[in-house]
């Protein structure tokens, strides 16, 4: 669930910068295509956004392996977080309908 609130938060704020729902659209596609090209070189580090909790690595302990898990999710809730923020911001920025 972490990685779709991420990947949510982050279109939101790319459809309120670019203020066109087709164009943010293509940016989510080419964003995700770059996460899915790099899913295979950052397969168990923290930067992964699609890091499977459950896929635990043979050559690392399981402390260590808790403690990417735990830095992964904080990276991604402060993202939301923040591309949320952001976008709340920009909405306010709009012209008034009346």
């Amino acid at each position: 669930m972490f990685p779709l609130l991420f990947l949510s938060c982050l279109s939101f704020l790319f459809a309120t910068l670019v203020k066109n729902a087709s164009g943010a659209a293509v940016i989510m596609i080419i964003i995700g295509l770059v996460f899915w090209i790099l899913h295979d070189p950052l397969s168990h580090s923290k930067w992964n956004i699609f890091l499977n909790p459950f896929d635990v690595p043979s050559d690392m302990s399981l402390s260590v392996w808790k403690n990417v898990l735990s830095q992964n999710r904080l990276m991604l809730i402060i993202g939301s977080t923040v591309s949320l923020l952001w976008a709340l911001m920009n909405l306010q920025k709009r012209e008034k309908f009346v």
